[in-house]
């Protein structure tokens, strides 16, 4: 990034907000760094010091995977500025893992700990956990229980947790703080419970350290030398025509090297064989808000964040289907082109209702209100992908995909390569619950920006963005 380098003390008076020399404790160790004036202390943890322990979830405050001990207080780090860190001291969960202070010494032994143990895992947790242990050390008042959990939500389970953590710590000094290995022949069966050799035992994931202290890398992680970013232009529409797209005025910002459009990605696709109608990018039409319809690819992230929105979409709105019976209603404008012509216009209507079970209401003799509330899981770790071309000429998309059959399949076909010259890597996602089951279209739009600029490209999402685009086939990202 270009721009002069300067004290953090000196930014807001010399007007300079381009870098600043940063100063500060991160796990006892003196870290002096130069980071972004924007950013956040997560990403500069993340970014720059490479401590991914520390996660990138809801943005908002409110997930707490981004926690970090602050001067031994808890904070949410996605909510703190990096200069007001300033000459202060930062503990990750890599610091507890390193040091082996605190929680990281806790080991499942007790019956609540033993069915706990996956939540107890959880990074924020064990910081929140560090956080209290060393306030009961100081003789500070307990935090109330409920006031910690919250109001709205229900106590089971989560003051099981708090029992483990006391417990924990309770045998921690008895032990004289010493570290010991975990046996599962230590854990004390519940009352009634049969012993078995396996069954009932609180068995360790092999993976599960790795992935709780941030050793575990995601493709959110990763970094690669000379590599460009990308990001996604998107509709602001739900049902549109494209007209025309005018990408001159990004083209002229120093540092975008690429705009792609719709016009290049002709070839549709799809998870499914009866449901190959995605594009990797809108060609004629629009049919959600954040369809996308552009990638704007520059050789820094926050370029691409901030100019892709000069790639000018000329859109002629259409009308919008707000309910299954408003699409049985009104024939035109249709969503999707038929894949074949029907001889009679009621067809779609008897198929639905034969799908459902028959007319409703003519057996129940009235109308009736079906609600299915919705739910939206995602994972600690958002959706990203880096493409780039081998030496042996291969293209390599790593992405945190949980179908790279279905991507290999998808790439092939839309950017018209052999499947041999595919590589697809499906690294650790950080969580996905479904929501990266499908191919995206950010992931065959890399591909395509590596084979048109030649350098490696990379797009990550983040959590406004993949909640704004979901969609009932998956998170659209």
């Amino acid at each position: 990034m270009d721009g002069p380098v300067v004290p953090v003390s000196h930014v807001r008076a010399a007007g300079q907000r381009d870098r600043l020399r940063l100063a500060l404790t991160v796990n006892g160790e003196d870290r002096d760094v130069v980071v972004a004036s924007y950013k956040t202390l997560l990403e500069v943890l993340r970014e720059d010091l490479a401590l991914t322990g520390t996660k990138h979830g809801c943005e908002l405050g409110e997930c707490g995977a981004c926690a970090v001990l602050l001067d031994g207080e808890l904070v949410l780090s996605c909510l703190v500025a990096a200069v007001e860190c300033e000459g202060r001291s930062v503990t990750s969960v890599e610091g507890l893992a390193a040091r082996g202070r605190g929680c990281m010494r806790c080991r499942p032994r007790s019956p609540i700990t033993a069915r706990r143990s996956a939540a107890t895992a959880r990074r924020g947790m064990l910081l929140a956990a560090k956080s209290l242990l060393d306030r009961k050390r100081r003789s500070e008042p307990r935090p109330d229980r409920r006031g910690a959990v919250g109001a709205d939500l229900p106590l089971h389970g989560v003051l099981q947790i708090f029992d483990a953590v006391e417990a924990a710590a309770a045998r921690c000094a008895a032990s004289g703080r010493r570290r010991r290995s975990f046996r599962a022949s230590e854990v004390t069966m519940a009352k009634g419970e049969r012993e078995f050799g396996v069954l009932g035992k609180p068995l360790r994931r092999v993976d599960a350290v790795g992935k709780v202290t941030g050793e575990t890398r995601s493709p959110t992680t990763w970094r690669c030398r000379g590599c460009w970013h990308m990001k996604l232009v998107r509709s602001p529409l739900p049902h549109a025509k494209i007209r025309r797209i005018d990408a001159r005025k990004a083209l002229a910002v120093d540092g975008v090297r690429a705009v792609l459009t719709g016009e290049m990605f002709p070839i549709p696709f799809g998870i499914l064989p009866v449901s190959q109608d995605e594009h990797a990018l809108c060609p004629d039409k629009v049919r959600f808000v954040g369809d996308p319809v552009a990638a704007v690819v520059a050789t820094e992230e926050l370029i691409a964040e901030r100019r892709r929105g000069w790639s000018e979409v000329d859109y002629e709105p259409l009308a919008t289907i707000g309910c299954p019976e408003e699409a049985l209603a009104h024939a035109e404008p249709r969503i999707q082109e038929p894949r074949r012509r029907r001889e009679h216009p009621q067809d779609d209507r008897a198929r639905l209702r034969r799908r459902a079970g028959g007319d409703r209401r003519r057996r129940s003799g009235g109308r009736g209100l079906l609600l299915l509330p919705g739910e939206y899981a995602s994972g600690v770790e958002q959706h990203a992908t880096l493409a780039y071309l081998g030496t042996d000429g291969r293209l390599t998309i790593a992405s945190s995909t949980q179908t790279p059959h279905y991507l290999h399949r998808a790439a092939a076909k839309v950017l018209g390569w052999p499947a041999s010259r595919i590589r697809i890597i499906a690294p650790p996602q950080g969580g996905g619950f479904g929501g990266k089951t499908d191919p995206f279209n950010h992931e065959i739009v890399a591909a395509k920006a590596v084979l048109i600029t030649g350098r490696p490209v990379q797009d990550r999402a983040d959590a406004g963005r993949k909640c704004s685009t979901a969609t009932a086939a998956g998170t659209r990202c």
